[in-house]
């Protein structure tokens, strides 16, 4: 390998431990680059037959692995979607609840006074009635006499 090739290869490296580093941990970034360089010294002691195959049943892997992994992330997005409707749905459910139950609140305590209000007015007529009847009554009765 060239001298530009394996610095390509280390900086490589430090951008996988990096990212690694900062998904799952130090430890497991460790781990990760530890097992690639072995993976690459191994490669590298192949010869160029074996290295050409090797590679490509790596490629073929890789792809494989990443489209596993946007797949699974997709359908994590599409629970988190879901998810995340169902509670609007529940949220907005909860408020048109409250909301109605408020106007209900309100329309009964309405109808309570318009209609005791209209028992009051019903009453005082009555009342009134009453009490224009008895002069008359009396009157007619003085009349009578």
């Amino acid at each position: 390998m060239s001298e530009q090739e394996m610095d390509m290869d280390l900086k490589s490296m430090e951008d996988i431990k990096r990212f690694v580093e900062e998904q799952a941990g130090a430890e497991k970034a460790e781990q990760v680059a530890s097992k690639l360089q072995q993976i690459m010294d191994r490669l590298e002691e192949l010869p160029p037959e074996e290295r050409t195959k090797y590679l490509e049943q790596f490629g073929v892997r890789m792809k494989q692995m990443k489209e596993a992994v946007q797949q699974q992330l997709n359908e994590k997005i599409q629970l988190v979607l879901t998810v995340n409707i169902i509670v609007q749905v529940v949220v907005y459910a909860v408020f048109l609840i409250l909301f109605l139950s408020v106007i209900v609140f309100i329309g009964r305590k309405l109808y309570r006074i318009l209609t005791e209000r209209e028992r009051r007015k019903s009453e005082k007529k009555k009342v009134k009635g009453e009490k224009t009847k008895k002069p008359k009554q009396e009157n007619g009765k003085k009349k009578k006499n």
